[in-house]
């Protein structure tokens, strides 16, 4: 059977012969009502494979305060059975644990910059003691 319809290359279309109608020799997308049929087949597909990534994910009650680094190990620690459940998408517990990482680094920091204060009081306070 010769092929009556083209791709948008302009060249026969590869349609597998058990797609292709036997009477028209066209393949669903090329028959007339082609078009909107795709059409309508990419929006099932599209919905179908949200459906499928869409995942509970944690809600902020679930995961609590994030203020001190026993909450991020806390955090980490429900991401990662999250993750490994299919509750959490892969991309979203990379996500989330980067905002773990960069929360304990800017804890570190505090903690830092709160120390060096103290010991900038202390060396102070020696100073005048031996001054004196």
């Amino acid at each position: 059977m010769p092929f009556k319809a083209r791709n948008k290359a302009g060249e026969p279309c590869r349609a597998p012969d058990h797609l292709v109608d036997a009477t028209t020799g066209l393949c669903p997308a090329h028959a007339p009502e082609g078009r909107e049929r795709m059409a309508e087949l990419g929006r099932k597909g599209a919905q179908a494979t949200a459906e499928r990534y869409k995942r509970a994910g944690l809600e902020p009650d679930e995961l609590g305060p994030l203020k001190n680094p026993e909450d991020a190990r806390r955090w980490l620690e429900l991401i990662g059975q999250a993750v490994a459940a299919g509750r959490l998408p892969n991309r979203d517990g990379q996500v989330a644990v980067r905002a773990v990482e960069a929360f304990l680094r800017a804890f570190d920091v505090g903690e830092l910059t709160d120390r060096i204060r103290e010991l900038e009081a202390q060396l102070k306070k020696l100073k005048r003691v031996r001054a004196a």
